[in-house]
C-alpha cells in the first residue's frame, strides 16, 4: 500500500505544501491592522503605562513581554511586542507633559530630542483608513513628498505621542 507522501503522489504533496504556506502566512498576518514592513521599536513616556499599553495592544496587536514595577513607585515599565513592533512604555514619577514645558500640544517639534516615531507600511491608504475607523486622532492627514518619494500621515496616541506612517512610492532620488 502506497503512503500519502510516497513517490508518485506529487499532486497531494503540492496541495499539502500550498496549504502549509497559506497557514504559515496567516500566523504572521497583521490582519486589518496596518501592515508594518520590517521590525520597529519605540520607547515612550506615558502618564499611565497600563492604559497606554492597552491602546497599543488594540491598535497593533502587541502583547506584554515584560513588566517592571519599581518597589518605591518611581517607575512602571511595560514592554509590549509582536514580530513587527516592540514598544517600551515608561510611566515615570515626576515626568512632565508638553504643556508643563509651556508649549502647546502641536508644538512638540520645539522640544529638543525625538518628537515622533516612524514606521514603514505596505499600504498607506489601508493604514490611514484603519486608524480613521478606530477614531484615532490624525493631526496630519495623508500627504505626498516627491523629493523623498513617500506618502505619509501622522497619528497621535493617547499621550500625545506622534506616530508617522510612511510608504515609499518609488526609490528616493539622491541629490
Amino acid at each position: 500500500m502506497k503512503g500519502l507522501f510516497d513517490e508518485g503522489n506529487d499532486a497531494i504533496k503540492s496541495i499539502f505544501s500550498i496549504c502549509f504556506i497559506l497557514l504559515a502566512g496567516n500566523i504572521y498576518s497583521q490582519g486589518d491592522r496596518p501592515e508594518l514592513i520590517g521590525k520597529s521599536f519605540i520607547a515612550l513616556n506615558a502618564s499611565n503605562a497600563d492604559s497606554t499599553a492597552s491602546w497599543y495592544e488594540e491598535m497593533f496587536g502587541v502583547k506584554l513581554l515584560k513588566e517592571i514595577k519599581v518597589a518605591d513607585g518611581s517607575a512602571h515599565i511595560r514592554i509590549e511586542g509582536n514580530q513587527f513592533l516592540m514598544v517600551e512604555i515608561i510611566q515615570a514619577k515626576g515626568s512632565r507633559t508638553i504643556s508643563d514645558c509651556r508649549l502647546q500640544k502641536d508644538q512638540s517639534h520645539l522640544l529638543r530630542g525625538y518628537f515622533k516615531a516612524g514606521m514603514f507600511v505596505r499600504d498607506i491608504e489601508k493604514a490611514e483608513k484603519y486608524f480613521q475607523s478606530k477614531g484615532v486622532s490624525i493631526p496630519h492627514r495623508m500627504f505626498s513628498d516627491k523629493e523623498t518619494s513617500i506618502k505619509s500621515f501622522i497619528v497621535e496616541d493617547p499621550n500625545g505621542n506622534l506616530l508617522q506612517f510612511i510608504q515609499e512610492t518609488n526609490s528616493p532620488q539622491v541629490k
